[in-house]
This record gives structure tokens, C-alpha cells and sequence, in this order.
């Protein structure tokens, strides 16, 4: 019984991280904004962590298929892995981020607590997986053929040895890699929960002030091109929004409200359309959006990604000197008091 529930295992977590792998390596820059957009670690740490995470998925992936006394160590690596993320996973959905989790491939679908469950489910196959590895089997335990020692390295001279002892040696820095990562970002987690949610966001919107408004071109209804100077003198709230983000279409009746008292106090206030499928004036008309809306989109345009909006719905307060007052996430509870960051 035992040696079937570890086949099972072995071949369902096998092709879970393979998929992951191959759907993720083509779209490496997707996922390392993924974690950028996550907010736990510094931005120029995403490129790194997410190659990291690719090439500790390919190990499992190896680890498993060669088997033998080996599964343990690869399932051990697979819920560390797991764990971490659902824990990432579940720090953004307490601050209320919308960001899609990409974990299988680039997805515009923001992070809910399914996938949240979701990665309690796998991890739980995992665990079973890890168990029965170290279960006896065939009259012997898994874990007795745990490494290979130096004396029968040294005396046998097998060259199959050594592979093996430098995969462990290098598979242990990975595990120790992990552990590490695991602390630093428990103690990110603990850093965020000593600030009140709207403290913490409004704080993290004043990065970036004072600096010069990266320029841009985009698209307006009309098809003309629209660019950084057509501003120039008047201060303007950009408004990031996608119609395929659910939290942007139900944002965008309130949006038109305050647009009225936004133009009133000599600020303006813009929609930027980052969906490569529908142009600004289509999107305009289908939702019943009143500003003024540009078409920039986000896989060809980096006017989001300069503006601190790689997830929707964000926003970036220019003011009339061109220099950016606010920006960042546009959060569904104090997005009122994230806008009129441009009078202080």
C-alpha cells in the first residue's frame, strides 16, 4: 500500500513542478515582477529570487525522477518550497494587494485565498509523499541509502559516488537557502504588521516624491499620441486600470465621481487602458468610463512599469512641475486618501 500512495505522490508532485518549470522559464521576467509586486523583498532582489525558485523546481523535478534514497530530500525541498510562497500568498491578500500570483505561467487573475487553499491541498500530496519516502520498503528503510560515505567514496573510487555527493552538498546549500529565505521574510511580515494598513500605504505612495516623471507615450480615444508634455502645467492623478482586473471595473463608478471634484481642485485625472486587447475608446464606451482614457499596453508600453503600475489597479500623482507626488498600489479602501497625497 505504502509503495503505491509514494508512487502516486511521486509522479503527481513530478509533474506539478515540471509544469511549473515549463510554464514559468519562457515568462521569467512575469514572475519576478510577480514577487516585485508582492512587496515583501527589495525590487532589485526579484530577478534572483525568481531564478532562484526556477532552479530549485528543476532540481525537484531531477531529484524525483532518479529516485531511490534521494525522494526524501526532493519532497522536503518541494513543502519548504510550497510553504514559502503560501505564505508570501497570504501576506499580500492581508494588504490588500492586487497582484496575480503567476504561478502557473503569466496570469491576470488576482491572488485569492483558492489559490491559497489550493497550495494547502498540494502541500498536504507533499507531506504524504515525504512520509512514505522515509517508510520502510522491501524489507528496508528509504532513508538508510540517505548519502553515500566518504570511506566508500574514497575506496570504491566510483565516479557515480561523486555525482551524487556534490548533488547532496549542493542540494543542502539549497535547503539551507531556503531556511534563510523563510526568516527574512518572517521578519519583513512582522515589520508590516507593527504599521496600520493605511499608515503603511500611505507612507510606501511617498517614495518616489520628488522625482521627475519618467516621459511616455500613449494613445488616446481619438488614436492621437499623447505624451508626458501634454500635461506640462497641470497637475494630474494617472489611473492604471485593466478591464480584465475585477477590482478595476468595480472601481471605475467611483472613480467618475471623484472625477468632477478632481478637474474642481485644478487636478486631473486620467485613465490608462494596460489591456493589449481593447483600445482606449472601446474601453471607454463599454464600461462608462468619464475621464479622459489612454491606451498603453502593458506587454509593449513601459509607461505602467515606470510608473510604479506592473498591477491594477495602481496610480502615479504627477504635479504641475512634472515631478511624481505619489504613487503605487490603488487600494480598495483608502484610495480617496492615496489621491489627495497630490495636496500635501
Amino acid at each position: 500500500m505504502i509503495v503505491y500512495l509514494l508512487t502516486f505522490c511521486r509522479a503527481a508532485v513530478t509533474m506539478l513542478f515540471a509544469y511549473s518549470f515549463a510554464t514559468k522559464v519562457g515568462e521569467l521576467p512575469q514572475f519576478a515582477q510577480t514577487i516585485s509586486n508582492f512587496k515583501l523583498l527589495p525590487k532589485h532582489w526579484s530577478q534572483r529570487i525568481a531564478r532562484f525558485f526556477l532552479t530549485v523546481e528543476l532540481a525537484i523535478v531531477m531529484l524525483l525522477v532518479i529516485g531511490g534514497s534521494l525522494m526524501p530530500l526532493a519532497f522536503g525541498l518541494a513543502l519548504l518550497l510550497l510553504v514559502v510562497f503560501t505564505i508570501a500568498l497570504i501576506s499580500v491578500l492581508a494588504r490588500h494587494i492586487q497582484t496575480a500570483c503567476n504561478c502557473f505561467g503569466s496570469s491576470q487573475k488576482s491572488v485569492t485565498y483558492a489559490d491559497v487553499w489550493r497550495n494547502v491541498g498540494l502541500s498536504s500530496v507533499i507531506a504524504v509523499g515525504w512520509w512514505t519516502a522515509l517508510q520502510p520498503q522491501d524489507g528496508g528503510i528509504a532513508s538508510q541509502n540517505w548519502g553515500i560515505s566518504w570511506g566508500n567514496l574514497m575506496g570504491e573510487g566510483n565516479s557515480l559516488n561523486i555525482i551524487l555527493i556534490v548533488n547532496s552538498i549542493l542540494i543542502w546549500l539549497v535547503l539551507l537557502f531556503i531556511i534563510l529565505f523563510m526568516f527574512v521574510l518572517a521578519k519583513r511580515i512582522r515589520q508590516l504588521g507593527k504599521k496600520p494598513l493605511k499608515e503603511h500605504l500611505l507612507q510606501e505612495a511617498m517614495q518616489r516624491q520628488g522625482e521627475i516623471a519618467p516621459s511616455f507615450e500613449a494613445e488616446n480615444m481619438a488614436g492621437e499620441l499623447v505624451t508626458l508634455d501634454t500635461f506640462k502645467g497641470t497637475p494630474v492623478a494617472f489611473i492604471f486600470l485593466s478591464p480584465s482586473c475585477p477590482p478595476c471595473v468595480e472601481k471605475i463608478p467611483d472613480l467618475n465621481s471623484y472625477y468632477s471634484q478632481g478637474k474642481a481642485n485644478g487636478m486631473e485625472m486620467v485613465i490608462v487602458n494596460v489591456d493589449e486587447h481593447i483600445s482606449a475608446e472601446a474601453f471607454a464606451r463599454q464600461h462608462g468610463v468619464q475621464p479622459p482614457v489612454l491606451w498603453a499596453p502593458q506587454v509593449s508600453n513601459p509607461f505602467a512599469h515606470n510608473y510604479d503600475a506592473d498591477a491594477t489597479p495602481a496610480f502615479c500623482l504627477v504635479d504641475a512641475a512634472q515631478r511624481i507626488q505619489a504613487s503605487g498600489f490603488l487600494d480598495s479602501r483608502y484610495w480617496t486618501e492615496q489621491l489627495t497625497l497630490m495636496k500635501s
